[in-house]
């Protein structure tokens, strides 16, 4: 980013040779909080091997791995003529730019782990940088007036035989438990977090919790002056970039590439925990596969994350690599370019929309299934299981933010009616995506699915809990309690399926729960919980023949129909989304798994529903045409479910 930093923990362990030249001044030694030596110099415009950006050669060697085409069917942007600018440390006690659209700031200062000293007031609110971007900037139609990038980086647990403090030691992720090993430092054998795809992944997670509380920090801290303006404190406020470079400290080798993977997988997943739902990368391919070995739009919470592509001394050059294909399977959002030692980015929009990708297996537990495997690609990668019966909806449509809570997938097997075991395929997932000892999360009693599926699941070592009441209200609620009684309520009713399915990705993305109304009845265990929280928000999804009718005084959020509806609840909550959803609404259970999906890894955006073959409902093709040309779609049910026709009428519809 603009005042770039040259990091040495490599050229000093012998792993990566970085050389500075040009620099017209004597660079500053000294001490991060980790206890590392580094060299900083303070300048404005640097050039990177491979992401030129002026006067700084870093000479980069390459890290080897898997390289990444774009899909053939991505979106081919081209620019906008938009021009914002980004700035940092470097900036820090001088000029900043005016007059631009938008602005994106620097939290560190070029180590992921110490603060860009001006990001909050030093001391007045009008030397921040975080006050320039918000108050000087007038916001544009696709990028907000602020935006925040961080540094990122992967050190390991030793670094030139000293212990690094912040790695961890400890901590529950998708790759298992962070644990401790014995390793050699300069005073001798110690005990530090272990060099794993685990630790590392917990590693990220924490600097993302960091850089959050240093937004709230300094944002409070403006918002606390005199004349104050309204810089919004929550880590939902602001689209952020992760700053990937090769002069940063990373993992070598396929095993290091992993760790680094872990890394970033733990900061998107921090960010989003703490409310972020614009989440992009920035890095030059060349570097970005140096550091991970190559990802596709299937890595998990990386895949078809939004790029942001340096290394451009020209507007002309900034124009070309907006056309670049995207190294994450997304889209190319921004190109920056230097010029007069200013770092400016020009918004790129696609020119096509890339066709919707469809997931699906053999039948709808297939889907399930395949759905999983897109979530959680690697082995062992989930937190805990939802599952539910595949026969029935009513006690499966609560479980969709329950998933989404416990980090991960929402599966189905053949309720107790049809069969007293569990799918043998489902069982195969579980056991890949899930390891032993953690949770499996059964929705509804022994009439929706046998016991013997919890004796089976415990046979292999799992945890089971049943969320379980004596009629699906009552299970709603009992998932609603597990969630922590959030203070968001989505009420929807529980005589079918639409209403709530449409629902699911925006009750994700509030933190909520959803409830169940015996259609425009108010079931009384509903009633009794509402009645328990008054002060939560409440939505009605569904007009006065639904949830509605049942709850009056609830916001309402509904169509004449349940496609009107499901477009009324996208344009309530994902008024401009990188992503969309579609399933049938034929059925529940494509759309089951479907919205957790929308709503999760990195991805928020709503989930509509459409009929087998075209024409697309008409209710919905005005939502579509509101997002950008390119938003990439995801559609969940095989061809008999969704056929090709409505994938190129979703296609055709956007923008």
């Amino acid at each position: 980013m603009s005042g770039f930093r040259c990091n040495l923990r490599k050229s000093l362990q012998g792993e990566v040779p970085v050389s500075a030249v040009g620099l017209g001044q004597e660079p500053e030694t000294w001490l991060t909080k980790r206890g590392l030596v580094v060299f900083e110099t303070h300048i404005r415009r640097v050039t990177v091997i491979g992401a030129q950006r002026g006067a700084l050669v870093v000479a980069v060697v390459a890290l080897g791995g898997l390289s990444f085409s774009a899909p053939a069917s991505a979106a081919i942007p081209s620019a906008s003529g938009g021009t914002g600018n980004d700035i940092s440390f470097p900036q820090c006690g001088g000029g900043f730019p005016s007059g631009q659209p938008f602005g994106i700031v620097g939290v560190n200062d070029g180590l992921s782990d110490n603060l860009n000293p001006c990001f909050g007031p030093s001391p007045l609110y009008s030397e921040s940088e975080l006050y320039w971007a918000v108050s000087g900037s007038s916001g544009t139609t696709t990028q907000p007036k602020a935006s925040l990038y961080v540094n990122t980086d992967d050190p390991g647990d030793v670094y030139n035989g000293s212990l690094i403090p912040d790695w961890p030691s400890s901590g529950t992720t998708p790759y298992g438990l962070c644990t401790t090993t014995t390793v050699m430092t300069n005073g001798g054998p110690s005990t530090a977090g272990a060099n794993s795809t685990a630790c590392a992944w917990e590693f990220g997670d924490q600097e993302a919790g960091q850089d959050v509380s240093w937004l709230t920090a300094a944002a409070a801290a403006i918002n606390g002056q005199s004349p104050p303006i309204a810089v919004p404190t929550g880590a939902s406020g602001y689209p952020w970039w992760l700053d990937v470079e090769t002069s940063n400290t990373w993992q070598t080798g396929s095993t290091g590439q992993a760790m680094n993977i872990g890394v970033l997988q733990g900061m998107v997943s921090g960010l989003t925990a703490a409310g972020a739902t614009a989440i992009g990368v920035y890095a030059a391919s060349n570097q970005w596969d140096a550091v991970t070995g190559g990802t596709t739009a299937a890595t998990m919470s990386l895949g078809g994350l939004e790029d942001w592509i340096p290394g451009a001394g020209t507007l002309a050059g900034a124009q070309t690599n907006c056309g670049a294909g995207s190294f994450t399977g997304g889209s190319v959002t921004l190109a920056q370019w230097t010029s007069g030692g200013i770092d400016n980015d020009l918004i790129c929009t696609a020119t096509s929309t890339p066709t919707p990708v469809q997931i699906y297996g053999a039948d709808a537990v297939g889907t399930s299934i395949a759905i999983s495997e897109q979530e959680f690609p690697s082995a062992g990668s989930a937190k805990a299981v939802v599952l539910a019966r595949s026969d029935f909806f009513s006690d499966a449509l609560a479980g969709g933010p329950l998933a989404a809570l416990a980090g991960g997938p929402l599966l189905i097997t053949p309720g107790a009616s049809i069969s007293s075991t569990l799918d043998p395929r489902v069982q195969v997932e579980i056991q890949r995506v899930l390891p032993t000892g953690d949770t499996v999360y059964i929705l509804g009693g022994d009439l929706a699915l046998s016991p013997s599926i919890d004796t089976a699941l415990e046979g292999l070592g799992y945890h089971v809990i049943r969320e379980a009441g004596a009629d699906e209200f009552a299970t709603a609620v009992d998932i609603a309690v597990q969630l922590g009684n959030p203070s968001t309520i989505f009420e929807a009713t529980g005589l079918n399926f639409y209403d709530a399915l449409s629902a699911v990705p925006a009750v994700i993305k509030e933190h909520a729960a959803i409830l169940l109304t015996d259609g425009s009845n108010q079931a009384p265990e509903t009633a009794a919980y509402l009645a328990a929280n008054p002060g939560d928000t409440r939505y009605a999804i569904g007009g006065s023949l639904a949830a509605g009718g049942a709850d009056p005084t609830a916001t309402d959020i509904a169509g004449q129909d349940l496609f009107n509806t499901s477009a009324d609840v996208a344009s309530n909550f994902f008024s401009s989304p990188s992503v969309f959803g579609a399933a049938t609404a034929a059925d529940f259970p494509d759309a089951l798994g479907g919205g957790v999906f929308m709503a999760t890894g990195g991805r928020m955006g709503p989930l509509l529903l459409v009929n087998p073959s075209t024409p697309l409902p008409p209710e919905i093709t005005p939502y579509l045409a509101t997002l950008s040309v390119g938003t990439q779609g995801y559609v969940f049910g095989g061809s008999l479910a969704v056929g090709a026709d409505v994938l190129a009428a979703l296609q055709a519809a956007v923008g």
